[in-house]
């Protein structure tokens, strides 16, 4: 078990995403005509997506079977009534801890790998978004394949 590994709380995309945000390297970057990123909205996600963030607003969805950052393990959606403010972090931690001990395969706590959450901020609330993203990672870097029953 690590030390000071904890569940992260998010409201929002940009906030789980803003440590990842790309840096420009210069004031005026001139956009690749050839990407080979297909960006996905981060709202687009869904439990089985594994990916990489690209920006604040998008990923890139990437086959579980090669390297990736991040694993979508589990959603729910909360219930239709008044915005939970700070309830939402005890609801969400506890459901995102239960759907990871059955999809790990290990309990949390004894785990060495760490998990977020991913919740409506009051603004996406607002507009109806209801839905809690569960997500799985290696604090220590990519994993190649799902991270399914690993009991790591």
């Amino acid at each position: 078990m690590r030390l000071g590994r904890a569940i992260a709380v998010v409201g929002s995309a940009g906030i789980l995403l803003s440590a990842c945000a790309i840096p420009s390297g210069s004031p005026n970057p001139t956009p690749s005509p050839t990407s080979t990123i297909d960006a996905t909205a981060f709202t687009d996600l869904a439990a089985g997506s594994c990916y990489d963030p690209i920006d604040v607003a998008s990923v890139e969805t990437i086959d579980c079977a090669k390297p990736h950052r991040f694993e979508v393990f589990a959603s729910f959606v909360l219930p239709d009534s008044e915005y939970p403010g700070d309830t939402l972090d005890a609801t969400a931690s506890q459901q995102c801890r239960t759907a990871f001990s059955a999809f790990i395969g290990i309990d949390f706590d004894a785990s060495a790998l760490s998990l977020r959450y991913i919740g409506p901020s009051r603004a996406t609330w607002a507009e109806g978004d209801r839905e809690v993203l569960c997500v799985a990672f290696d604090p220590d870097g990519a994993t190649t394949g799902s991270l399914a029953n690993t009991a790591d």
